[in-house]
């Protein structure tokens, strides 16, 4: 299975740098008759018809493959607002959400996330007065994991 996942992780790597997308995530799950799910994103978002389109084209490929002989299904998705934050980009589409980000060592910050560049991103965290804060900068490097909070006030 694993030899499996890096061809048909190939695969989707190409058609999503020719659709102009980012494969966020791929697992391959089951025996016999495979469930491939495919997770992209990009700077807008994705729609319907995008997610259609990259399921088509890498279908045209992954038909080729034996190891598929015995029926696949491919699913493909955007990530979800409850997935973590991966690239730069998503980043930079969620300035002005809050963010959960837990560092190296699992302490957790809470703010509103300011800025994001290709090297990190800027939260601005509650201060030790009630009305202060302060703006905190991160590398991506040293964040172990970083989610958007979903609120429905």
């Amino acid at each position: 299975m694993k030899d499996l996942k890096s061809v048909i992780s190939k695969i989707a790597l190409e058609k999503a740098k020719e659709q102009g997308v980012f494969l966020v995530e791929l697992t391959l799950t089951g025996s016999g008759r495979v469930k491939i799910l495919a997770l992209i994103d990009s700077e807008n978002g994705v729609t319907i018809d995008q997610c259609t389109k990259f399921s088509r084209s890498v279908t045209q490929e992954t038909d080729l493959i034996p190891e598929l002989d015995e029926g696949y299904v491919i699913e493909v998705s955007s990530p979800g607002i409850d997935r973590p934050l991966e690239f730069p980009f998503q980043y930079k589409k969620n300035i002005g959400r809050k963010i959960r980000v837990t560092l190296d060592g699992d302490e957790e910050k809470e703010g509103e996330l300011l800025t994001a560049t290709e090297e990190g991103f800027s939260v601005k965290l509650p201060g030790l007065k009630k009305k202060e804060f302060i703006n905190q900068e991160y590398q991506y490097n040293e964040v172990k994991k970083a989610k958007i909070i979903v609120s429905f006030k």
